[in-house]
């Protein structure tokens, strides 16, 4: 993946919160986790492949294992990936999952990132940065972020990663 923004990039066990200014259009990709998308101000555009057409969007939800690629020139964008395997996670699955990219409606997304852009802005540290990304996660899914995969298979194999590294 080529280099699409600046910034900070925050990670806690189970997520991460990726805060950049956008510099260009990142390039296609995917990875296992859900992800929120949600710009400080204006729109981010999202498209599913190389030939299709771009859409903008004021934030998405975005499932895991999806192809996609991301642009939004000159504005910081709130990136919240998390585990799908979480109860959150799979809620967000159930709720938007079917889309793949699923809109979310203007005044929702402005309501979920103004204290994110409040908090960015003010240089916040990195404690509160996530807590806010938890809040817009619990927000949107109706559980709360809790650590740790639900499936003993999944943390176990997550135990044994960890120790090998």
């Amino acid at each position: 993946m080529q280099l699409a923004g600046i910034g900070r990039v925050i990670f806690w066990e189970g997520g991460s919160l990726w805060l950049a200014l956008i510099t260009s259009a990142g390039s296609l990709h995917f990875h296992h986790a859900v992800q929120i998308s949600l710009p400080l101000n204006g729109q981010v555009r999202f498209r599913r492949s190389q030939s299709t057409d771009w859409h903008e969007y004021a934030g998405v939800v975005i499932a895991p294992d999806l192809p996609h690629a991301f642009d939004a020139p000159g504005r910081v964008v709130a990136n919240i990936l998390f585990e799908p395997e979480s109860a959150a996670g799979r809620a967000l699955i159930d709720r938007y999952g079917e889309l793949g990219i699923a809109s979310l409606p203007a005044p929702d997304a402005a309501r979920l990132v103004a204290p994110i852009a409040a908090a960015y802005a003010a240089d916040a540290d990195d404690e509160q940065l996530i807590a806010l990304a938890k809040a817009v996660i619990a927000d949107l899914s109706g559980k709360p972020v809790t650590p740790g995969a639900t499936d003993a298979r999944v943390l176990k194999a997550i135990e044994y990663i960890r120790a090998h590294i």
